[in-house]
């Protein structure tokens, strides 16, 4: 079960972004060094305020299909920022990271 915070947090990633040309529903929330949008709340854990960060695709999966499944989410449209849910599938690391490297050739 999802706290409260972490709800929110789903909603608003999975609602603010803008589209781009290739469809790309691209998150307006800042990314990180790593180039993935992030949302970040803080909440009580054990009765400590606790920061919270989380990659706004995977917020906006749960948001639309509840918990992810698998191992992670891959963006067919390679772009980190987008969390159109037609440009995302779960799929295990070991077939993400053989996709990447197919690209990469």
């Amino acid at each position: 079960m999802v706290s409260d915070y972490h709800a929110r947090a789903q909603k608003r990633a999975a609602l603010r972004y803008t589209v781009n040309e290739n469809g790309c529903f691209i998150s307006t929330y800042s990314t990180g060094s790593h180039g993935y949008a992030q949302v970040g709340w803080s909440e009580l854990v054990d009765g400590e305020r606790k920061a919270v960060v989380m990659l706004a695709h995977r917020l906006a999966w749960e948001f639309h299909y509840g918990p992810i499944e698998a191992e992670t989410l891959d963006h067919s449209c390679f772009e980190r920022r987008c969390i159109n849910m037609a440009h995302l599938r779960e799929m295990s690391r070991a077939d993400n990271s053989a996709r990447q490297e197919r690209r990469a050739a």
